[in-house]
């Protein structure tokens, strides 16, 4: 049902003149999004593609080391009833290594201004330096900021929540969440827009949500169309998985050079006096306990440890966030910290533990939307890391297993440095 399309919006149209009468016919099939790299393994990669017309779509890809040796992918047929969307999966490669490829529709080469590569992941947990970004609120994906984005080469990039924002109605009486038809539609248009290919064209990406791009404003585990947000969540974004089978949702995890992150879900299982839900707190808490990763990231839609945060955050579900952090403290989780969107301003908390290391949490926000211009700083913030600007961040892992660390940095919309963090991994034990 969500990825139908009509016949006017999947195909182009251009009419020949024939004994006196136009007849239609359909125009070259091309790209109408992406190619965006999506979760990545160590023995291969995911492209994620979407056309605009039925076609048949094959990809040839060579390692950069080895470009006489070309290798081409099976072929798969894009279609109206997946509205044009493929999920090309390449398998057999290996570890840590980089591919330049190509796209074919039709057997034509489609042409794209930018490279296109893709990586895969190291093997065994070993600890090796890289850089991800981050960012959340995006209202508008008609903004130059992302192709400063692009420009830093980042090997993946971690969407925060409010990646599109389902927009109300001109009569203000509902909004495009009240339809999955409508939802969809958001989807399409915001992953279309010419800005942004860039940085889906660029590296490899992940994504949580929140409110704007699960339902309506503040919404929670009773929202009706929760089924149809995450069945369209899932087709527009290629994570390594989606909840558990008995629990539905975005959470996930993946690994990458030594690093374990945690995706979460805040939205689909919220309740009165949960935001996670007790099947995904355990999840988590199960993850922790057996990740090896030098740093463990946990990334969610909403902040989780601004007890000044007088709107939506994990301060206001106090049994189940005193719950964690005891229980963290009891297990002695080494390398723990935390990632946020949501607040229309970024922010790093530094958030004291008596007995044992601080938790840090990034806030990073907004990236297109617009900026809290009145927001106050809570108590926990870092000085200096106070921004009400449009902005991105990039999580730099750097040194070796026994001197690893991590340089946070934030940017605004020109790629010009704001500020500099850096947390070692001796400091968070």
């Amino acid at each position: 049902m969500y990825g139908r399309r009509s016949v006017l919006q999947g195909l182009a149209y251009g009419f020949l003149v024939a004994g006196g009468a136009a007849r239609p016919t359909r125009a070259a099939v091309s790209l109408a999004a992406g190619p965006m790299p999506g979760c990545l393994r160590p023995d291969g990669a995911t492209l994620w593609l979407q056309g605009n017309a039925p076609a048949k779509l094959r990809v040839e890809y060579w390692d950069v080391l080895a470009p006489q040796k070309r290798m081409l992918s099976g072929e798969y047929a894009l279609t109206a009833v997946e509205d044009y969307i493929a999920y090309l999966r390449i398998g057999g490669l290996g570890p840590s290594r980089r591919y330049a490829y190509r796209v074919l529709l039709d057997g034509v080469v489609q042409v794209i201004p930018e490279p296109l590569l893709f990586r895969t992941s190291g093997a065994g947990g070993i600890y090796a330096p890289f850089k991800m970004l981050a960012g959340s609120c995006a209202y508008t994906k008609d903004a130059p900021i992302f192709e400063s984005m692009a420009r830093q080469r980042p090997d993946g990039m971690l969407w925060l929540g409010d990646n599109v924002y389902f927009q109300r109605s001109a009569l203000l009486i509902t909004g495009e969440w009240a339809s999955a038809e409508a939802m969809h539609n958001r989807y399409r248009l915001d992953r279309q827009a010419a800005a942004l290919q860039p940085l889906l064209r660029c590296t490899h990406h992940y994504a949580v949500w929140d409110d704007h791009d699960y339902g309506p404003n503040d919404a929670d585990g009773g929202y009706t169309l929760k089924r149809e947000s995450l069945d369209l969540f899932k087709r527009f974004w290629d994570n390594p998985g989606y909840g558990l089978p008995d629990t539905p949702g975005v959470f996930t995890r993946f690994e990458h050079n030594g690093v374990d992150f945690f995706l979460l879900d805040d939205r689909y299982h919220r309740t009165g006096d949960q935001m996670l839900g007790e099947k995904q707190t355990a999840w988590l808490k199960d993850g922790l306990l057996r990740s090896r990763g030098v740093f463990k990231v946990v990334a969610g839609g909403n902040q989780m440890f601004n007890d000044d945060n007088r709107f939506e955050g994990w301060n206001r579900f106090v049994r189940e966030r005193e719950d964690f952090v005891r229980w963290l403290s009891a297990n002695r989780i080494r390398g723990v910290l935390f990632l946020s969107g949501d607040r229309h301003f970024t922010e790093l908390l530094r958030y004291e533990r008596p007995g044992t290391y601080p938790l840090y949490e990034l806030t990073c926000s907004p990236l297109t939307s617009k900026a809290y211009k009145e927001a106050q700083k809570a108590s926990a913030t870092v000085p200096g890391t106070f921004v009400t600007e449009n902005n991105f961040a990039s999580l730099e892992f750097g040194g070796g297993a026994t001197d690893a660390r991590l340089l946070l940095r934030c940017w605004n919309i020109q790629g010009k440095q704001l500020w500099e963090q850096k947390i070692l991994a001796a400091n968070l034990q």
